[in-house]
């Protein structure tokens, strides 16, 4: 009981009182204890496991401490281990949560659907939901050989769980689809179809691939067309083995998968992973789910791991690019930003063919402010692409930035104008284009207008906001400016440029002090080189700067120059 008690005091500990605690090679159980919150606390979940598992070692009689190894085994991977840490810990009485889920998904890599479903129909509470346990008692079912009962089951429940019935129906069409029940299985999937379409949201891209997989396993290569005219994505080409559900182990794989999905986009990546982890035991080869893997881990934080897992997506179809794009991002994202961009070059090289690489790898090289560079690898999409099109506005106007910081306005001008044309109320553009205008003193009639529109647009955003104030300044506005300027220092106050336009408006109405104040703030917030003598010559003589002699005599004194 002692060191039961000791386990609950040490996880009171705040993380920032723990690192004193943290060696190297923990010996002792507090030590080994210590150094699993620290690890885990700061997303290691390898070193915790190992760090807790050791500590589980010196004290065998806490449950607690084997769940929790179990559960850090699991999110890294090592679905064998957890599985047998499971079992042993469903003898000794426990159910908490994954524990039944993981004996669940155990039975169906076994093929024991039979116990799978004994499992599930367990009387009192298994700890998982309900929709979980609906979807894996309909997949036991059709792995026993009762295909209408798990088809019935899953209909039954779509019928009381409207905010869930497009993936209850989805599921009992991929049931009755892979046990070639051809004719159920169109029911249902034009079924899943209505009931996502009723929604009035997007259609997830998941279930317009299904769908339009089916049709063209039928060879209704017009009605799969159409179908997939219902979603915003891309696809892979569909062929009869690209079939995404075979088998029952393959469709709870699949109901797992979507739940991983549906957590990732609720960002809370731990159950996401502990999900995805479950659906890989039982289809370690599925792209798309290695690749949900890798974007977990990388919206984590874990940017290291998040290349390693990108590295393991199969290569087949548009992964072959996509996953390397974004193991080069993970590579941006931890900061080794050299490395980073080698390898998007390296990828350039692999895809020949593939816009997006080159479109990937100009995004980077502006993030890094090599613009110039960035101009020649948006001009390699634009080789790729062959033309430009409405879809391409972006493109446009990625390139008409790049093309601004090269210095090489007109060209730039020309490229914004034309991302307007098909982005017409885009706010980043009318914003972007508007602002150079203003700062330019060019086309002020419609620059004012611009920005005027990109503020109703995304009223919230302090640079847009900015934008509007730079150009009530310009216009000589200069109380109006203030106003304006003042609520963009409230959304962006660390930012040096609407510092110093603030400053710059403070000055024009009279309010010398609170000028100079926002000038010398501008100045600690990093502005760019180039703006640094510019701000200073203000904070000696003000927004007309100093005059040529006053500026010949500061030099001569030994200030500045």
């Amino acid at each position: 009981m002692r060191r039961l008690h000791l386990i609950f005091v040490l996880s009171a500990l705040s993380v920032a009182s723990l690192t004193t605690f943290a060696v190297a090679s923990p010996t002792g159980f507090a030590s080994a204890y210590l150094s699993g919150l620290i690890a885990e606390q700061r997303g290691e979940t390898g070193i915790a496991s190992n760090y807790f598992a050791t500590a589980w070692g010196l004290v065998p009689e806490t449950p607690m401490l084997q769940r929790r190894v179990m559960r850090l085994q699991l999110i890294e991977g090592g679905f064998q281990e957890a599985a047998d840490a499971a079992e042993a810990l469903a003898d000794a009485g426990d159910d908490n949560f994954p524990i039944p889920l993981i004996r669940i998904v155990n039975c169906f890599r076994r093929g024991d659907f039979e116990g799978a479903l004994k499992l599930v129909n367990e009387p009192g509470p298994n700890r998982i939901s309900s929709v979980v346990a609906i979807l894996a008692k309909a997949w036991s079912q059709a792995g026993v050989g009762d295909v209408d009962v798990g088809v019935k089951t899953l209909t039954d429940a779509a019928k009381t769980k409207p905010d869930l019935d497009t993936l209850l129906l989805l599921h009992a069409a991929f049931l009755a689809d892979q046990a070639g029940r051809v004719d159920v299985a169109r029911w249902l999937y034009e079924e899943a179809l209505a009931a996502a379409e009723s929604k009035k949201r997007a259609v997830s891209p998941r279930l317009i691939r299904a769908v339009s997989d089916f049709f063209e396993r039928l060879d209704m290569s017009n009605t799969a067309a159409e179908v997939r005219a219902k979603g915003n994505s891309a696809f892979e080409p569909s062929t009869p083995e690209n079939q995404l559900v075979t088998s029952p182990s393959d469709g709870f794989a699949e109901a797992l998968f979507n739940f991983a999905g549906s957590l990732y986009g609720d960002r809370q990546y731990t159950q996401a992973l502990t999900y995805a982890r479950l659906s890989e035991s039982l289809r370690p080869n599925d792209p798309s789910l290695r690749f949900t893997i890798a974007q977990i881990l990388e919206a984590s934080g874990r940017y290291s791991e998040a290349v390693k897992a990108y590295e393991m997506v199969p290569k087949v179809g548009s992964y072959a690019w996509r996953s390397g794009v974004r193991a080069a991002e993970s590579l941006a994202e931890s900061g080794d930003n050299q490395r980073a961009v080698q390898a998007m070059r390296n990828l350039l090289i692999a895809e020949p063919e593939e816009p997006q690489v080159a479109i990937a790898l100009g995004h980077m090289l502006r993030a890094n402010n090599n613009f110039s560079e960035a101009v020649e690898a948006y001009d390699e999409a634009i080789r790729r692409k062959g033309s430009l099109g409405e879809d391409d506005g972006w493109l446009r106007y990625a390139r008409g930035v790049a093309l601004d910081r090269s210095g090489r306005w007109r060209e730039a001008e020309e490229e914004f104008l034309a991302s307007l044309a098909s982005l017409a109320e885009e706010p980043l553009i009318l914003n972007y284009l508007g602002y150079s205008w203003i700062d330019r003193g060019e086309n002020l009639e419609r620059a004012y207008a611009m920005v005027t529109r990109a503020v109703e647009l995304r009223p919230n955003d302090g640079f847009i906001r900015d934008s509007l104030g730079w150009a009530e300044y310009r216009t000589g506005d200069y109380e109006k400016a203030v106003a304006t300027l003042e609520r963009a220092i409230e959304m962006q106050p660390v930012d040096p440029v609407i510092n110093e336009h603030l400053g710059d408006a403070y000055w024009q109405v009279g309010r010398l002090r609170e000028a100079r104040f926002q000038w010398r703030r501008a100045l600690s917030f990093e502005p760019e080189e180039k703006q640094i003598p510019i701000i200073e010559e203000k904070l000696k003589c003000g927004v007309k700067g100093c005059p040529a002699a006053a500026i010949k005599s500061d030099k001569q004194n030994g200030n500045g120059g």
